[in-house]
């Protein structure tokens, strides 16, 4: 007598590939925009996000560069805009395969000059926003080690420049 042939169980479904995404923070000018091109010459992401203030200027960058690019104008200041930031990365699947947080600023000159305001809204952009951009990514986790370097570079960058002048 002949073994009954065993039921295959069917096979399994993987969900649909996620895009892998670069996202820049400042990415309208400066060091935000320069990574930008780069990542682009290195066509390590299927599509650039670049967030920034300044649409026409976003604009611009995106007309620039080879790979796609989303230009998404947003105050990091705003936890509105933030939040859309989140909703947009999940609504989309996207894999953030890079995270540039080059958005920022600094006010120069005697401190005892520089408003309370202008201190918040440097801590603000340059500290809280920061922590949100990388938190809004569903592979936090992971992105939380990488993140440790990058500001540890940008405080040496500046030390070194403290100590020349």
């Amino acid at each position: 007598m002949e073994s009954p042939k065993p039921e295959h169980a069917p096979a399994p479904t993987t969900p649909a590939a996620s895009k892998r995404v670069a996202l820049i923070t400042g990415a309208s000018s400066g060091l935000g925009r320069e990574f930008a091109r780069q990542l682009d010459n290195l066509q390590v992401a299927d599509e650039l996000w670049l967030v920034a203030r300044d649409q026409t200027a976003l604009n611009a960058v995106a007309s620039s560069l080879d790979t796609p690019a989303r230009p998404l104008a947003a105050d990091l200041t705003d936890p509105e805009a933030i939040e859309r930031l989140r909703t947009l990365l999940a609504a989309e699947r996207s894999r953030v395969t890079f995270l540039v947080n080059a958005a920022g600023f600094g006010k120069f000159g005697d401190w005892q000059a520089i408003s309370d305001h202008a201190v918040d809204a440097m801590v603000d952009l340059n500290c809280r926003a920061l922590v949100d951009v990388a938190c809004a990514s569903p592979q936090a986790a992971a992105l939380r080690l990488i993140g440790k370097v990058v500001p540890s570079c940008i405080t040496m960058a500046g030390w070194n420049l403290l100590r020349r002048l």
